[in-house]
C-alpha cells in the first residue's frame, strides 16, 4: 500500500495562441489528443527526454480540458538503483517502456489554465511543445503573478544583483532566441552543449565599500527582467532578482515562487511511487481555482506581457 501524501504547488496561467490567426482551439486539441495512435511515434523528443500527453478528460464548452502532461527518460537513459550492500545497476524495465515524471494539468475555456507541478514533473512548455509537434497547434503558458509582484518589479530604481539558473542546453537556447539585451551574451557559450548542463549565473555589485548601498547595475534594466519573467517557468528553475525600490530599500523578488499558487499535499496513487492519485489532483486543481477567485487574487493577477513589456 502506498504510504503518505505528496506536496504540489498548484499554479495557475494564462493560455494564449502566440500566432494569428490563432492556431489552438482546446476542444479541438483534445478531440485530436484522444485520436493519436498510442505507439513509438507518439513521444515528442526534448533532449535527454521526450514529452507525452495523456488526455484524461476532453472537456466541455463550460468544463476544462484534463490532461496529464509526462516527461520521459527511455531504456538507454533510464536511472540507477543501489540497494544497501551492493552496487548500481540500472532499473529494469522493458526496452519500449520509458520512466515517467508526471504533471497534472487543467484547461479552462477562459483562457486559464492550472497544472500541478511538484518532484520531477515537467512544466506546461512540455504541453506545449508536444501540442505543436503532433497536432499543429500552438498554445503558450504564461505564468500569473500578483499584480503587486509585476509593481513591484516596475518600481524599481535599478537593478543590484541577477540570480538565475537553467537546466539545460534546450532552455539556454531559449533565452538566447528571445534576445533579452545584455542576458543573452550570458549564455552563448553554452550554445550546443550537452542536454545535461546545469548552468548558475550570478551578476551582483559588491556589498561594501563606498557608495555601494546605492549602486546598481547599469546595463540591467528591470524592463528587461520583466520581459525574462514571462519566461520564468519555460526557461528557469531559479530566478533571483534584488533591487533597489523607490524609497532606497533593498527589494528581493522570486519570479519563479512567488508565482499565482497554492500548495497542498495530495493523495498518492494506489498503485505507490511518485504519482498523485488522478481524481484527488484534479479536484485540487478545480477548487485551486477556486480559491483564487473567491479572494480577488486571480482576477487581479497579471503577467508580464499585460504590462506592456
Amino acid at each position: 500500500m502506498p504510504t503518505g501524501d505528496l506536496e504540489r504547488k498548484l499554479v495557475v496561467y494564462e493560455w494564449r495562441c502566440p500566432d494569428d490567426p490563432p492556431s489552438f482551439d482546446r476542444l479541438t486539441a483534445a478531440n485530436a489528443l484522444a485520436r493519436l495512435p498510442d505507439d513509438g511515434t507518439r513521444k515528442c523528443p526534448r533532449g535527454a527526454f521526450a514529452a507525452d500527453v495523456l488526455l484524461a478528460d476532453e472537456g466541455t464548452l463550460t468544463t476544462p480540458t484534463q490532461v496529464v502532461v509526462l516527461r520521459l527518460r527511455d531504456y538507454d537513459n533510464r536511472p540507477y538503483m543501489r540497494r544497501p550492500g551492493g552496487v548500481p545497476s540500472p532499473v529494469v524495465i522493458a526496452r519500449d517502456a520509458d520512466i515517467v515524471d508526471a504533471s497534472h494539468g487543467l484547461i479552462w475555456g477562459d483562457n486559464i489554465a492550472a497544472f500541478a507541478l511538484g518532484g520531477y514533473g515537467p512544466p506546461p512548455s512540455y504541453l506545449g511543445d508536444f501540442l505543436f509537434e503532433r497536432i499543429g497547434q500552438s498554445v503558450v503558458f504564461d505564468p500569473l503573478f500578483d499584480r503587486t509582484l509585476i509593481q513591484r518589479l516596475q518600481q524599481l530604481r535599478g537593478i543590484r544583483a541577477l540570480e538565475v539558473r537553467i537546466r539545460n542546453s534546450h532552455a539556454i537556447q531559449g533565452v538566447q532566441d528571445a534576445q533579452l539585451g545584455p542576458f543573452s551574451g550570458l549564455f552563448r557559450h553554452f550554445q550546443g552543449q550537452s542536454d545535461e548542463v546545469v548552468l548558475t549565473q550570478q551578476l551582483r555589485l559588491p556589498s561594501r565599500g563606498r557608495g555601494a548601498r546605492r549602486a546598481i547595475l547599469t546595463s540591467v534594466r528591470p524592463e528587461d527582467v520583466l520581459a525574462m519573467a514571462s519566461e520564468a517557468d519555460r526557461l528557469y528553475d531559479t530566478f533571483l532578482v534584488t533591487g533597489i525600490n523607490a524609497e532606497g530599500r533593498i527589494e528581493h523578488i522570486d519570479l519563479v515562487n512567488e508565482r499565482l499558487h497554492t500548495s497542498v499535499r495530495l493523495p498518492r496513487s494506489r498503485r505507490g511511487g511518485h504519482y498523485t492519485d488522478d481524481t484527488a489532483t484534479f479536484a485540487a486543481l478545480t477548487q485551486a481555482r477556486a480559491e483564487l477567485e473567491a479572494d480577488g487574487r486571480l482576477q487581479q493577477a497579471a503577467t508580464s506581457r499585460a504590462t506592456g513589456t
